[in-house]
């Protein structure tokens, strides 16, 4: 079990309700944030369980990604909206509130504005790298 989200849980744990992560193998200044009270109550204060639910979500999640920027590419805005609205609830669901909140932009977003709607895909690609980071092995 990676010792990062060992160190996470137990900081949760110990009261704090929402926990940053920062991928040092990224450039960007974004974290991940994850409501840790909100999926200790999904997981019943389950570690493992914890660990496979954020890698279920991750794996979810990168396939939805791929398929945003295909239909983005197809000018499909009515499906891209159904799977941003999807990766929003995920998240939310699993407590990860930063991938939830870009969803959110993204699900909102002007389908006019494809240079905003890239640039919040490339932000919610980094936000998974993160939480992929975080429960790499």
């Amino acid at each position: 079990m990676d010792s990062r989200l060992i160190i996470l849980a137990q900081n949760a744990r110990d009261g704090a309700t929402l926990c940053s992560f920062r991928n040092p193998l990224s450039s960007s200044n974004q974290d991940l944030k994850i409501d840790w009270d909100h999926l200790h109550t999904l997981s019943d204060r389950d570690l493992d369980f914890e660990i496979e639910l954020l890698t279920l979500l991750a794996q979810d999640t990168r396939g939805r990604v791929a398929e945003l920027r295909q239909v983005m590419s197809q000018n499909n805005f009515a499906q891209f909206q159904e799977l941003t609205h999807y990766i929003k609830g995920a998240a939310a669901n699993m407590g990860v509130t930063s991938l939830a909140a870009i969803a959110q932009q993204l699900e909102s977003a002007d389908p006019g504005d494809a240079p905003g709607i890239h640039q919040l895909i490339d932000q919610l690609e980094t936000a998974l790298q993160s939480l992929e980071a975080l429960i790499a092995e």
